[in-house]
């Protein structure tokens, strides 16, 4: 049965609220910079996807007129982007942020359209290097801890892991090259994947979940419609979907409460779509998970 406060809980998710911050480009990955533009009161739409794997989230955030000298701003290469979304009676969470890849400005009639496409850490990913020597007898968590710093994002949940991390270098490693090739061989081997999520490390042993607050998903709460079950990952079963009002705290690797008549207990979240624009259509984000 539903409670009151359930039914308030679904009945204040109305009004839509967004905050874009742009920033000017920095020479640190993990820097934000100097604040260009902050935009609240445009129209805009937003499409980002997060998942449990290494390679970048992405997000695509499309503003309607912002005027010539903004958009001149947002030409500035190498910048950095925080997506904020929520609503009036809950405030804005943070929902992504990310290194700008591209921008392009189109006219549609009497409108201003910028779209703005990012990729979570992108920068680091990508072009981060790590030239470094180990002498013998250094431990496996030390050398992982220099592969991070030399990628220059903050470090998430590294402490925690680096306490797990066993072994050393009997002979020492001398690394080279990319720095998340070298961060992903070794913590595959110790059993560990690895993400950028909103600018921070994310590691997880292989199948755990992230820890805190697990979110329930209901019809009282905003969930829409029933959970389907999609195709079967390789060596387990099928993945669950579900679609809610948007909910900017849900992340890969955490978990869900789902209560629903088709589909009731907890999931692993590998894969979120948030989807949203502020003058009607969607605001949702949609999940797939694994049963737990």
């Amino acid at each position: 049965m539903a409670t009151s406060q359930q039914s308030s809980t679904r009945q204040a998710l109305f009004k839509r609220l967004v905050t874009v911050r742009v920033a000017v480009p920095v020479k640190g990955y993990a820097q934000i910079g100097q604040l260009v533009i902050e935009v609240t009161d445009l129209r805009v739409q937003f499409k980002v996807k997060k998942t449990t794997k290494k390679e970048p989230n992405t997000a695509e955030v499309v503003i309607t007129n912002l005027n010539a000298d903004r958009r001149a701003q947002l030409q500035q290469a190498g910048g950095k982007f925080i997506l904020l979304a929520g609503y009036e009676s809950t405030g804005v969470e943070q929902l992504f942020v990310g290194d700008v890849r591209n921008v392009a400005h189109v006219r549609d009639g009497a409108d201003w359209n910028s779209t703005l496409h990012s990729g979570d850490g992108e920068r680091a990913y990508r072009w981060a290097r790590i030239n470094q020597s180990f002498k013998g007898g250094t431990p496996v968590s030390d050398v992982v801890a220099k592969i991070v710093t030399s990628m220059g994002i903050a470090q998430g949940n590294l402490a925690t892991v680096l306490a797990g991390l066993s072994g050393q270098y009997v002979n020492g490693i001398a690394l080279q090259g990319s720095a998340q090739r070298e961060l992903d061989t070794i913590l595959r081997s110790q059993g560990y994947s690895w993400s950028i999520v909103d600018g921070a490390l994310s590691v997880l042993k292989n199948d755990a979940t992230l820890a805190g607050l697990i979110p329930e998903w209901s019809g009282d709460t905003g969930l829409v419609g029933s959970p389907e079950f999609g195709a079967a990952e390789k060596n387990k079963g099928p993945l669950v979907k579900a679609k809610h009002l948007l909910a900017p705290q849900v992340k890969p690797g955490g978990k869900i409460k789902l209560v629903s008549e088709r589909f009731n207990g907890e999931i692993r979240v590998v894969v979120v779509d948030h989807t949203g624009d502020t003058e009607g259509g969607d605001w949702y984000t949609e999940v797939e998970g694994e049963p737990l």
